[in-house]
């Protein structure tokens, strides 16, 4: 089962919710089966926080793919007929995508 993003950010505050209701009442009467709760909770709100990050992180992996298949596409033209303007537009173009990303520095900032 797939979920999308918007309802897995809803089973994780839910579960959230829940664990918070169970560690609060735990706290209140100590009696042994909030805490399990509780713990349960909270593993299933950490498990869906672990799955939107990977998600994001799938998606910033998406778009390097596209970004480096730009830029093999623009090599490719420049290995076939060479032009000084555009290997320097390929050469901004990687330094300003890698910058954008905090990949790299500019040195001469």
């Amino acid at each position: 089962m797939i979920l999308d993003k918007k309802k897995l950010e809803k089973y994780m505050e839910h579960h959230q919710e829940v664990a918070d209701r169970n560690y609060r009442t735990y706290q209140e009467t100590g009696i042994a089966r909030y805490d399990y709760a509780y713990r349960r909770a909270e593993e299933h709100a950490d498990i869906a926080r672990l799955a939107l990050y990977a998600a994001d992180e799938h998606m910033k992996l998406i778009n390097y793919e596209s970004v480096v298949a730009e830029w093999a596409h623009k090599a490719m033209s420049l290995i076939h007929e060479w032009d000084e303007k555009q290997a320097l537009d390929l050469c901004k173009s990687i330094f300003r995508d890698a910058k954008n990303e905090g990949l790299v520095n500019d040195p001469y900032a």
